[in-house]
């Protein structure tokens, strides 16, 4: 279980600065994003990350998508610590 655990902190954290970078980005929120770019690091990351891509894909909708991502996993350590 302390595998699991593990796994799951990595990807929090991985996931919060995420959020992190999305949230300091100078863009617009509705700044369109292509998800077939290699140059951008924002969708390097939440791809490494698995974080679900939204369309119409922009700064936004992937911070949203990067925001649920976090409370799921948070919910799931919550609920693997209290067994």
């Amino acid at each position: 279980m302390s595998s699991s655990i593990n796994e799951l902190e990595t990807r929090l954290s991985g996931l919060k600065k995420l959020t992190g970078q999305l949230q300091a980005d100078t863009r617009l929120l509705s700044t369109s994003l292509d998800e077939h770019s290699a140059n951008d690091p924002l969708i390097e990351s939440a791809k490494q990350l698995k974080v679900p891509m939204l369309m119409p894909l922009t700064i936004g909708t992937l911070l949203a998508s990067a925001l649920g991502e976090v409370e799921s996993v948070e919910n799931a350590l919550k609920s693997i610590r209290h067994k």
